[in-house]
């Protein structure tokens, strides 16, 4: 009787220790799995970020491009006009709601499906209609910048430029020839290299307003930031930088001017 009791208790000390492994791998099992969840939604999250930031660098860049009257220019240039869309139109039917739409081949040397900034791989223009010159009056059109939404983690707005341009010919058959003069900016830019906080302001001329602007930092040892960028009231632009390195950083502030 005395060996059928020990033989019970041992039954029951395996039985529960069989239950309590049981119970740790379960536990173990669903914290491994809460882990692994949060580092794929912080990686996307950060892909998210990164996507946002890489939109953002390339609408700084077309605006400090569209605001130089050459460029603009050659964006809307016949060269860079595609197949089946035409630079002829009647400015007597066109409007905001019903544009004459001109499918380009490419911006900053971007074409359709390309990808538009170093910064993200997973940012890229629509693969097809991804660059568009969409003409909503006899002198006024927008540059569309078309991204595709497909890869993004989230949808990003696409992006949209102003732009005034001049025509020839008739208006039921009006060609546009380039950018107007309203299009035309002036670009400043300041240099300015310190310890740790340097701040760089460019400002615009007497008589003159700023439209846009940016900048970036450099040095630090390769690990800066920016601190802040952003107009400096209408005369100018600003940009101050910050590295945690104890070294000489270089801010670069850009003015976009009229």
């Amino acid at each position: 009787m005395n060996a059928n009791i020990s033989k019970n208790v041992i039954d029951n000390d395996r039985g529960q220790f069989l239950i309590q492994v049981i119970v740790v791998s379960a536990i173990m099992g669903i914290l491994m799995m809460a882990m692994i969840t949060i580092q794929i939604n912080q990686s996307k999250e950060n892909k998210a970020l990164t996507e946002k930031l890489a939109s953002l660098d390339f609408a700084r860049l077309m605006t400090q491009s569209i605001a130089i009257p050459a460029n603009c220019d050659s964006l809307i240039s016949a060269s860079n006009v595609l197949s089946g869309s035409s630079l002829t139109f009647d400015s007597t039917a066109v409007s905001v709601s019903s544009p004459h739409v001109v499918n380009l081949a490419s911006a900053l040397g971007v074409s359709s499906g390309g990808s538009v900034s170093a910064l993200s791989s997973s940012l890229t223009l629509a693969p097809t209609a991804g660059i568009q010159l969409q003409v909503t009056s006899p002198t006024n059109a927008n540059v569309m910048i078309n991204f595709n939404q497909n890869t993004l983690i989230r949808k990003i707005k696409n992006l949209s430029f102003p732009i005034i341009f001049a025509t020839s010919g008739p208006p039921a058959a009006a060609t546009i020839t380039g950018c107007g003069a309203s299009t035309i900016a002036f670009i400043y830019t300041a240099t300015v290299t310190a310890w740790r906080w340097p701040v760089a302001t460019a400002n615009c001329s007497p008589g003159q307003k700023v439209t846009g602007g940016g900048g970036s930092c450099s040095g630090g040892g390769g690990f800066n930031f920016i601190i802040s960028s952003a107009p400096v009231s209408d005369t100018g632009w600003s940009i101050a930088c910050d590295t945690p390195n104890n070294q000489n950083v270089t801010a670069v502030a850009t003015a976009i001017c009229k």
